[in-house]
């Protein structure tokens, strides 16, 4: 088996602090249990775990696994703020109602929840939707649903995931936008209907 240096040697009787070797795989104290060293002193074998060079007599010590460090790339990885947004996933308690954790993801406006207001709160099991049916309270409930709807509907239901979550509302969204489209044309096609049909167009 080919010798490595050591990865964390002190060699208290020479005075002397080696530096440490990048090529040691230090995974875990086992690991390094595997391997062969060299005494730093005299380049003597050495077993891991040995306080002395059977050669020199140098007293040696070693690594323990809180001395093993991450990589310099890991650790800036991993630091948020100033190396990126740090990723944390959150886990999915959707449909737990209030107790539930509402990701970052989904926070936002939510068209579907105001255009469709009513429908889409049944189907999303808001039931606070059903305040719509009260005269003069559907234009007010519209806008706090497009506000809230995203949390209400994390919390009422359970979903997969929040790319499930989004897909769902996206169509939602796009039904709500075409419904919409759709009654405009036909407000418009009435309105010109009834401007001919009163005889108010002037040749």
């Amino acid at each position: 088996m080919p010798m490595k240096r050591l990865g964390l040697l002190h060699c208290t009787s020479a005075e002397r602090r080696m530096v440490i070797d990048r090529r040691l795989p230090f995974g875990s104290v086992g690991d390094c249990m595997q391997q062969t060293y060299q005494c730093p002193a005299c380049g003597s074998p050495v077993a891991f775990g040995a306080r002395f060079c059977g050669n020199c007599g140098t007293q040696l010590s070693w690594p323990t696994q809180q001395q093993i460090q991450p990589s310099p790339v890991y650790q800036q990885q991993q630091q948020p703020g100033k190396w990126g947004q740090q990723s944390m996933s959150v886990p999915n308690t959707s449909g737990q109602g209030k107790g539930a954790i509402i990701p970052p993801e989904i926070k936002g406006w939510n068209w579907g929840a105001f255009l469709l207001n009513l429908i889409w709160g049944i189907g999303n099991s808001v039931w606070i939707s059903l305040l719509c049916l009260i005269p003069y309270a559907a234009l007010v409930m519209s806008f706090v649903l497009g506000a809230k709807g995203n949390e209400w509907a994390w919390q009422s239901r359970r979903w997969d995931s929040v790319e499930h979550f989004r897909k769902t509302q996206r169509t939602w969204r796009n039904w709500g936008i075409g419904l919409l489209i759709v009654s405009l044309l036909l407000y418009a096609v009435l309105f010109i209907v009834g401007f001919f049909t009163n005889g108010q167009f002037m040749y």
